[in-house]
């Protein structure tokens, strides 16, 4: 039975030898491009064997798989085992590119512009004048009128004297008697005129008012007429 124990242990496969069982798996998986599966083989050699050479091939089968987090640490591995690699800036190069992707720094839109709307100012409600130029009118045109009245009755008094006792022309009131016609021609159409205005004109009426104010803008500029 002595004798037999060393045939039996050299019987049993080495780590040596199985992982160059996966390694080959691992070679012909890749070349068939089922990467998944030469990435599983790979594995498995690196951890029976230690070899650094076979983190490499790990990385190399996890990023043509699309595993580039994977990939990233097999190599980083790698060149830590490994770090006077002959292909060390190759790899260096290959984590630059399975480098995830730097986001561009978000920019915040500016705030909309707020847009202030200036009331104009209320006008002040005055006092209208034309009620008060319509009275004035018309009683100017009254007392026109009244006196146009009492001239013209003064003339014809004159002119009825002058029929019976003679008056010589130039004694005749004819500047008055025109006189008298205008102011009560003139005198009733500036009462007609005055008392229309009076009736029809407002009572009060609202002042022109210009305003300039200031906003977040600029200025604002407006007015009430």
């Amino acid at each position: 039975m002595l004798l037999l124990a060393p045939v039996a242990a050299s019987a049993q496969p080495r780590p040596a030898d199985r992982g160059e069982r996966h390694y080959e798996a691992g070679a012909e998986a890749y070349a068939q491009r089922r990467f998944g599966v030469a990435a599983t083989e790979f594995r498995r050699a690196y951890e029976l064997t230690h070899e650094p050479a076979l983190l490499f091939n790990l990385g190399s089968a996890l990023a043509a798989d699309g595993q580039r987090e994977a990939a990233r640490a097999a190599l980083q591995d790698y060149l830590r085992s490994a770090p006077d690699a002959p292909n060390r800036p190759a790899v260096e190069a290959r984590l630059r590119e399975l480098a995830p992707p730097v986001a561009a720094p978000v920019v915040p839109a500016p705030p909309p512009a707020r847009v202030t709307l200036v009331a104009p100012p209320t006008p002040r409600a005055t006092r209208s004048p034309w009620p008060l130029v319509g009275a004035v009118a018309g009683g100017v045109g009254v007392v026109a009128a009244a006196v146009g009245v009492g001239l013209y009755l003064d003339v014809d008094a004159q002119f009825d004297r002058c029929a019976q006792v003679g008056c010589p022309r130039d004694e005749q009131p004819r500047a008055q008697d025109a006189a008298s016609v205008a102011l009560l021609w003139g005198g009733g159409a500036l009462a007609v005129a005055g008392l229309v205005t009076f009736l029809a004109a407002p009572r009060t009426t609202g002042a022109a008012t210009a305003y300039l104010t200031p906003t977040p803008q600029g200025l604002a500029i407006g007015g009430v007429f």
